[in-house]
């Protein structure tokens, strides 16, 4: 009768507040195992982010950087036939002839492109920063008619600020060209600001190829050039 006992105490189940205790402590590891994952998701997730937002700033830069270096002064025409500059910065009073919407922060010519058949090596574009993204604009023809579309290209998304200045041969910088008093009709540069919803910011400088007004020489500059040129003749 004992032996029958001991075993039925042997073989007895766990008690109620035993499954409760080992119930709390799986739930605990499972938060805490969730918790990990959530981690090593963001984690992963923002450097994919990071990376595609590297990748886009990468191409942006090099986009700007041969526009603006193959610069061309080639004026065109819009729409209705307006005869529009080579290049056109903000704030410019004709971009509204430019027929985009949104925020247009450069238009211009750029050359460099492949020769083709039949085809101008020349090209009209523009940036123009709509719904938080900056887009770039490309132009089949140079001079529009009003059947005429540029084709859109988005090179960044989510963007909370773009800011251009422009630096004048002075080394000055003007947020609105149209402020500049000077001779230049260009600058000699132009620096973007890019920042985007999570406070990222890149800043870039892009010189202007013909920009800045010529310099004139200085008198005794131009006193040197009249004597070699008088001692070119009298040797002769």
């Amino acid at each position: 009768m004992k032996k029958n006992n001991r075993l039925v105490k042997d073989n007895r189940g766990f008690t109620l507040m035993e499954v409760m205790v080992a119930l709390f402590i799986l739930s605990i590891m499972s938060v805490v195992a969730v918790s990990g994952l959530n981690a090593v998701l963001r984690a992963q997730s923002k450097q994919v982010g990071s990376a595609h937002l590297l990748q886009s700033l990468q191409f942006t830069y090099s986009y700007l950087e041969q526009d603006i270096g193959e610069y061309v002064d080639r004026p065109t025409r819009a729409a209705h036939g307006e005869l529009l500059p080579a290049m056109m910065l903000s704030h410019d009073p004709q971009m509204p002839q430019v027929g985009l919407q949104g925020l247009v922060f450069l238009v211009l010519t750029r050359g460099g492109l492949a020769e083709a058949p039949h085809a101008s090596t020349l090209q009209r574009v523009a940036y123009a920063l709509v719904d938080n993204q900056l887009i770039r604009y490309v132009w089949p023809v140079l001079d529009a008619t009003t059947a005429t579309v540029p084709k859109p290209h988005v090179l960044l998304s989510d963007v909370a600020q773009i800011q251009i200045r422009h630096m004048s041969d002075q080394g000055t910088y003007y947020n609105n060209w149209q402020d500049y008093t000077g001779n230049a009709p260009l600058p000699i540069a132009l620096e973007w600001q890019i920042k985007d919803k999570e406070g990222r910011e890149a800043v870039w400088i892009f010189p202007i190829l013909g920009g800045g007004s010529e310099r004139e020489p200085k008198a005794d500059e131009q006193g040197n050039k009249t004597n070699s040129t008088q001692q070119q003749t009298t040797t002769q």
